[in-house]
């Protein structure tokens, strides 16, 4: 028995392995995300850099034959300080992790906290598409180190390489992201842990806001293909973050959630960064989503209408109002929609718009209405006027001055009677009448009827 409690013993680790499960860092070339990288590069010749400080709790627990597990890093509070050159169409970077704190234990319950440097990365990525072109493509090449120095589960002990495919483009207001790579790593496992290489996806849709400032989702995940089971080979982290720009100078920062069991999944992790970018290409000065290099107009906002809506030019529409007055067009009525006053059929140009049309003709109702200015086509906008009427009661009197009680009256062109009682809406205009009692000669008079 005590030879197989010692056997028990011997087979978990004594020390911190040599590996790194801090999977996130800071995506050099990104403006609009965190960790997921962006094809884009900056102006030929120039240097961009970033730093994000992160904290993560619980990026790596050993699991025991038994199930049991152990918190072999509780904690890990990095600094990653990262700065390229931009060859025009390529950047070479590098990635200098700084240690700040790293707390853990082994299961023999002994503890750790230490501090020191990480794995320093070089990052070499080159762009295939042209800065006009629907998608962006590049592919990254990264290759570190062991420069890790301490004794905690901060880096490998042998050299990494990855390979990235990267791919983004926007749609309407939003950007999308999307890397495929491979990381080739030293292998280590114990019991039911594994670490090894590995093939991963980082995506992200990223949602530009007034004011030089955004949001966006952020998903990372890995598969370990080497490991013998989907609980010890699967890690992933979401995210949600946000930016925003003072100029060319960025504030970024993050909360992600892990996902899966595998080592470099943290519990949470909280994440706040700052990032010199200088004229990226994929700037976008009027914030409508389409960067000023493929921006007809950078400093015109796009008006989404359905109509060209990745040229970044807000487009007029030819608008033409037709005031109808009984029915008929009446070029004498006047118009007005927001500030632009008219008269008549005269076309308009305006931009996609909710906006406000008010109508009025001498002798009509005066109307206010709600209309929107589609992007693109010619549209023509159509008012009815109502047109006002007058009153008209009869109150015939005989010669005597007394009223006559039982007259009638009609139109002279129609044969509608009317009893001295009623009262008649009548449109304006000038009309004859009769006016017929019992005993008396009939009369007619002729009337100008005036609105209200």
């Amino acid at each position: 028995m005590y030879v197989f409690l010692y056997g028990l013993l011997l087979a978990e680790p004594l020390e911190h392995p040599k590996i790194n499960p801090q999977y996130f860092r800071p995506a050099l070339d990104s403006q609009h995300f965190l960790s997921v990288n962006e094809t884009a590069l900056g102006t030929c010749g120039s240097f961009l850099g970033k730093g994000s400080a992160s904290q993560s709790s619980n990026p790596f627990l050993f699991v025991a034959n038994d199930g049991n597990e152990t918190e072999m890093l509780q904690s890990l509070d990095v600094l990653d300080l990262a700065g390229g050159f931009i060859f025009c169409r390529s950047r070479l970077g590098i990635h200098i992790p700084v240690i700040l704190r790293a707390t853990g234990v082994l299961p023999s319950g002994e503890e750790l906290m230490d501090s020191g440097l990480g794995d320093i990365l070089l990052d070499y990525k080159y762009r295939f598409s042209k800065p006009n072109d629907s998608i962006g493509i590049a592919v990254s090449l990264r290759g570190s180190a062991p420069t890790a120095t301490g004794e905690a589960s901060v880096g490998n002990d042998g050299s990494l390489i990855e390979t990235e495919l990267n791919l983004d483009t926007t749609y309407r207001n939003t950007i999308f992201a999307l890397n495929i790579g491979h990381k080739s790593q030293s292998t280590w496992s114990d019991e039911q842990s594994y670490f090894g290489s590995a093939v991963y996806t980082r995506g992200g849709a990223a949602l530009p806001l007034p004011y030089n400032s955004g949001i966006a989702a952020e998903i990372f995940s890995s598969f370990m293909y080497g490991a013998s089971s989907f609980e010890q080979a699967f890690s992933g982290e979401v995210m949600l973050t946000g930016w925003k720009k003072f100029g060319l100078i960025a504030i970024q920062a993050g909360m992600g959630y892990g996902l899966g069991s595998g080592i470099g999944s943290p519990d949470l992790r909280g994440l706040f960064g700052f990032a010199w970018l200088p004229d990226l290409q994929n700037k976008d000065t009027d914030q409508d989503g389409i960067t000023d290099s493929t921006d007809q107009c950078p400093k015109e906002a796009e008006d989404i209408d359905g109509f060209q809506d990745t040229d970044g030019c807000p487009d007029p529409t030819k608008v033409t109002v037709k005031i109808m007055a009984n029915g008929i067009v009446n070029d004498e009525a006047q118009w007005k929609i927001g500030e632009i006053e008219g008269m008549g059929t005269k076309p308009i140009s305006l931009s996609s718009q909710f906006t406000t049309i008010k109508a009025s003709l001498s002798g009509f109702q005066s109307i206010k209405q709600e209309v929107y200015i589609q992007g693109g086509a010619d549209q023509t906008i159509i008012i009815p006027l109502e047109q006002l009427q007058g009153t008209l009661q009869i109150a015939p009197i005989n010669s005597s001055g007394n009223h006559i009680s039982n007259a009638t009256w009609s139109f002279v062109t129609g044969d509608t009677l009317y009893s001295t009682n009623q009262i008649a809406s009548i449109n304006p205009n000038d009309i004859d009448i009769r006016i017929m009692a019992d005993g008396y000669k009939v009369a007619t008079q002729h009337l100008t009827i005036k609105a209200n």
